[in-house]
């Protein structure tokens, strides 16, 4: 299933090399749309399988990757992760072309594909430290040409996606009433702004009505969209399911003791985000909370 999502959807940002690499070069455009530095040299290396290693020295054309063989780099990482789910494997390949593609201050569809691809893999195996840096590079290759000047629907589809990720993200690691969540709140929207009328922005949507319901501590609404969450999106909520599941709880211990009320557990399955799965919801009732009160409270009104 992981394997499956990093194929078919095809902090500060920590440099993948310590060199310091100027990012003002003027930039040629080949005609896939790819962006080179006039000021880099361009790779000769023709080994299209190669480790990650830190660069401590200004890197040699030879021990670079030119665009031809980065291509057919990504191609192979991608086939392989797909059939045996090697993700250190994965995770050493993808750094590496990031590398020389950073050595060689190549931007556009490509490397926008290399970065994204890494996010996606890195989500599905909770790498959330190298999605990040994946993150952060996404948001500047977005916003220069040629995604800048892109106007099919086809083509922004990987904005709103990383848009989205980049909202829940930032309610996952700091919460939704963060500054980091304003801050990443505020980009959603200004790009959705600039999208064609007949768009489809339905990660950004439903990122946006996570954020709601957060923000009005409404938690079914918020688990009912947890398992309808676009992409790879839920990756990132998992992490919040323990807290929210017990906000739920006390939410309702709160609304039913004081009047002695009863809840059937079909209702209190919904609530607390499980839907269905009765058993599991009995076992997180019976390790998880006060105690007595709500699993009996259920045994007692269960058809209701």
């Amino acid at each position: 299933r992981r394997a499956n999502r990093f194929i078919t959807t095809t902090t500060n940002m920590q440099q993948v090399n310590d060199i310091d690499l100027e990012k003002t070069q003027p930039t040629e455009e080949t005609d896939d749309g790819e962006e080179f530095s006039s000021g880099f040299f361009r790779g000769t290396c023709q080994k299209i399988e190669k480790s990650y290693l830190r660069l401590t020295s200004a890197p040699k054309p030879e021990q670079v990757r030119p665009l031809e063989i980065l291509k057919l780099a990504l191609k192979q990482v991608s086939t392989r992760y797909q059939q045996d789910e090697d993700y250190p494997y994965a995770r050493n390949q993808l750094k590496a072309i990031r590398q020389d593609l950073t050595v060689q201050n190549i931007s556009g569809f490509f490397a926008a594909q290399v970065y994204e691809a890494h996010a996606r893999i890195a989500l599905a195996e909770s790498d959330f430290d190298e999605f990040a840096q994946c993150q952060s590079r996404l948001i500047e290759i977005h916003a220069q040409p040629p995604f800048s000047q892109i106007q099919n629907d086809l083509q922004w589809q990987s904005v709103i996606e990383f848009s989205a990720y980049r909202l829940l993200y930032a309610i996952a690691v700091a919460g939704c009433r963060s500054l980091e969540a304003a801050r990443a709140l505020q980009q959603v929207l200004r790009t959705k702004s600039y999208l064609p009328e007949s768009t489809n922005t339905i990660p950004i949507d439903h990122a946006l009505a996570i954020t709601s319901a957060l923000n009005l501590e409404q938690y079914q609404t918020f688990f009912t969209l947890y398992h309808s969450t676009p992409n790879s999106g839920a990756y990132l909520l998992d992490g919040l399911l323990p807290v929210l599941r017990k906000r739920a709880y006390l939410q309702i211990k709160r609304a039913l003791l004081p009047q002695n009320k009863f809840i059937s557990l079909n209702r209190l399955t919904a609530a607390l985000g499980f839907f269905g799965q009765h058993e599991q919801c009995r076992a997180y009732l019976i390790s998880n909370t006060d105690g007595a009160f709500l699993p009996l409270l259920v045994e007692r009104n269960e058809e209701n």
